[in-house]
């Protein structure tokens, strides 16, 4: 969505249609997050997806495992990866290129 005339109602416009976090998706009838993932992933064409949890966040590590079923579900494979904010970013990259690898060779 790009912003047309008024700028603070293009930034409230946004904040009250974006998806909920799963704090508030979870409470949800309708779990808007997923839906809004898949979208995206079909609309960007995804080939994979590195779905990251901040460690010790319940509501993110509730949703995580129907994250990863719904998008493995739809042909897009995946790795999850928990964040930490002591974590080294080397660990994050060596899993991800190895993600990445993972997914090169199934193209061939």
């Amino acid at each position: 969505m790009s912003p047309n005339g008024d700028m603070l109602s293009a930034i409230a416009d946004r904040y009250v249609d974006r998806p909920p976090c799963p704090h508030k998706d979870v409470t949800s009838p309708q779990h808007l997050r997923l839906d809004h993932v898949l979208d995206l992933a079909s609309q960007w064409r995804v080939q994979g997806a590195v779905i990251v949890q901040q460690k010790f966040c319940d509501p993110y590590r509730y949703e995580m495992p129907k994250m990863e079923a719904m998008l493995r579900e739809n042909g897009i494979p995946t790795v999850m990866l928990e964040a930490e904010f002591t974590m080294p970013a080397g660990q994050f990259r060596t899993r991800v290129e190895a993600f990445l690898e993972t997914i090169q060779q199934e193209m061939l």
